[in-house]
């Protein structure tokens, strides 16, 4: 039960992945698809990419090609797409200690250049809300406790930290954030002059 849990989630990631590719990167790097490609990093991959994702969380290697340039400028990617149920939250979460295994988690590896957060609906093939985090910009700012943050566990005694999106803002660490929800607009009020003689 638990490894077919763990394949429904990693069918569920290559999934949004795959969409991702023409829905959101195009957006997070300002260019035509044309002009990207992508790998992907796992530890059953071995060698180097064994490396990157079991030791530095990257994810995905995005190469984009720059006019001007002789070589595609290179980014690691760490993804976290989740299901639709949980875009309410509107946060990012990031696993910091295994208390199971009493080692350092998520947190203190991570090293890739983009964190792509956000939610994505299997069954119309759509993304909601996406952020991309500059990832130096975001452990410095938890470094200089300039981020507010929230604290929890899991299921797996996990700690993990929740940063919501509008405190990623705040800390200046969001990169890029696609279908981010307006305020409302506020309906204007016809008044009349005896009415707004009464404000004066």
């Amino acid at each position: 039960m638990y490894t077919q849990f763990e394949q429904h989630n990693q069918d569920f990631s290559n999934k949004a992945h795959a969409a991702a590719q023409s829905l959101v990167y195009p957006k997070i790097f300002g260019c035509d698809k044309a002009k990207m490609s992508f790998d992907s990093a796992s530890v059953g991959d071995g060698g180097e990419k064994a490396i990157l994702d079991g030791q530095m969380a990257v994810d995905r290697l995005v190469k984009v090609t720059v006019s001007g340039f002789r070589h595609p400028i290179e980014y690691t990617v760490q993804e976290r797409f989740r299901r639709p149920r949980y875009r309410a939250y509107r946060d990012i979460t990031i696993t910091e200690w295994n208390h199971a295994s009493g080692k350092p988690s998520e947190l203190y590896k991570i090293k890739c250049d983009v964190m792509t957060y956000g939610y994505y609906n299997e069954h119309e093939n759509t993304f909601g809300e996406v952020v991309a985090i500059d990832v130096a910009a975001f452990k410095m700012a938890l470094t200089r406790g300039e981020i507010a943050h929230d604290r929890n566990q899991n299921r797996k005694k996990q700690d993990f930290i929740c940063i919501k999106f509008d405190d990623l803002h705040a800390a200046g660490v969001v990169m890029s954030h696609i279908n981010k929800p307006q305020p409302p607009k506020r309906e204007l009020v016809a008044i009349s002059a005896d009415e707004l003689a009464e404000y004066f």
